[in-house]
């Protein structure tokens, strides 16, 4: 009966280690890239977009912004 009671303990304990969540995972995620499309002549209107592109980008902890 003991050695049951050691067996059970033991698989739950590795349940729980295989379950918790690691900080290897969060490292997998794709760097996020922003892509602001800017085509013909920078008018203020254009200029406006792309601020807000940008501060759309650094909310967002974007890694990259290609305009």
């Amino acid at each position: 009966m003991k050695m049951i009671s050691g067996l059970f303990i033991f698989l739950i304990l590795g349940a729980l280690i295989v379950a918790a969540p690691s900080g290897v995972d969060a490292q997998n995620q794709d760097p996020l890239v922003i892509v602001l499309t800017a085509d013909g002549p920078l008018t203020p209107a254009m200029g406006e977009y792309l601020q807000r592109g940008l501060r759309l980008a650094e909310q967002r902890q974007a890694e990259l912004v290609v305009v």
